[in-house]
């Protein structure tokens, strides 16, 4: 059992940055497929989809892996993938062990794959000529989509018609679909000119356990995330997000789809998604050729989106663009002069009710 202690956001961002993740990866059975490995990459057998042929599963420096067969998430997170605390947390699961981010720290520090001492500097990568894209497609699920607004998914987080239609969105019914059955946003994106939309994928929340057996979230295959924000193309095209872009001076990043339509619900339209608690350079790259100066960083409740409020607000700042982090402590006073902390059963920005939201708004906090 692991040691019952609590990491610091620093803390944590250590342990990612200096765990030997090829032992840790021995030690947690993942086997690996050797005619695909390379210096820098992992390549293996999904520990999630152990009948699986092909391997499927990759890591990469700092620890950061994708299960492309099962689309795997971690305990306790929307988005597929993560690091090597995530990891621990997925595979414990399968083995019907639950830890917590920090049980699941502690595990990997015990065994002696990481510490809590300064990871030594890594030397500088040098930025390929041509960095990836995501390649547009020209499958549109949006017309097949059903129950905009009407899906019980919807109506449970007040998400309306005109919010669905807005960010094309809806249920999926059965068909022969990868998505089938799941609700679906299809994620937009820009041409090269920076102006003429395209699609880039869709991706999938599972509405129940059995569906999230292959993953709580599903992307088309190849797709890649951390190379995207989603809403961007609304940023571009909607005169409301321009106008707000405008006055307000900053876009608020949040870690989902649910969370931009309950803020699109609530007439917030300056939003974006960063695909989980996680920012990556080519995501600030897209903010900055809008000429975003300053960002709002509205991550999750929880461990993740305050490791990932810090790690994107130091990214923020290393490429010029001021960084802003949501107060999930702040205390409210009332007319009163009682002072009313944000109730602990709210814990992502979706929870808010759209009143709520706007009083943020109107506050200056979102």
């Amino acid at each position: 059992m692991t040691k019952k202690r609590f990491f610091q956001p620093q803390e944590l961002s250590v342990i990612r940055e200096s765990c030997d993740w090829r032992r840790l990866l021995d030690d947690l059975g993942v086997r690996a497929d050797v005619k695909k490995c390379t210096q820098g990459e992992f390549w293996g057998y999904s520990p999630f989809s152990p009948a699986e042929k092909t391997a499927s599963f990759h890591m990469t420096d700092p620890g950061i892996w994708y299960c492309w067969s099962s689309h795997a998430c971690a305990l306790g997170r929307d988005t597929p993938g993560g690091g090597v605390i995530e990891l621990v947390q997925a595979i414990h699961a399968t083995r019907g062990q639950i830890l917590k981010l920090n049980e699941a720290a502690g595990w990997i520090v015990e065994r002696g794959y990481s510490d809590i001492s300064p990871a030594p500097e890594k030397p500088a990568v040098k930025e390929k000529e041509k960095p990836e894209e995501n390649t547009p497609i020209t499958t549109d699920l949006f017309p097949k989509l059903t129950a905009l607004g009407s899906h019980p998914a919807f109506i449970q987080r007040g998400i309306g018609v005109a919010t669905c239609a807005y960010l094309r969105c809806g249920f999926l019914e059965g068909t022969r679909a990868m998505l089938r059955n799941r609700i679906v946003f299809q994620i937009g994106g820009l041409a090269a000119d920076g102006q003429t939309r395209t699609i880039l994928s869709h991706m999938g929340r599972a509405l129940d356990e059995e569906q999230e057996v292959t993953g709580k979230w599903l992307f088309y295959k190849g797709f890649n995330p951390s190379l995207e924000l989603y809403n961007i193309d609304n940023l571009v095209h909607d005169e409301e997000a321009q106008r707000q872009l405008h006055e307000t001076g900053y876009v608020v990043l949040m870690e989902g789809g649910f969370d931009i339509a309950k803020c699109v619900e609530a007439g917030i339209k300056n939003v974006a998604a960063t695909f989980g608690a996680r920012l990556y350079a080519p995501q600030i790259a897209k903010l900055k050729a809008l000429g975003v100066k300053r960002a709002v960083l509205f991550f999750d409740r929880d461990n993740a989106g305050f490791e990932g409020n810090a790690q994107a607000a130091e990214l923020l700042s290393e490429h010029g663009v001021e960084a802003a982090v949501f107060d999930w402590s702040h205390t409210f006073t009332t007319t009163a002069g009682q002072a009313v902390p944000i109730p602990e059963d709210i814990t992502d920005p979706c929870e808010f009710t759209v009143g709520q939201l706007r009083w943020l708004r109107a506050k200056g906090l979102v």
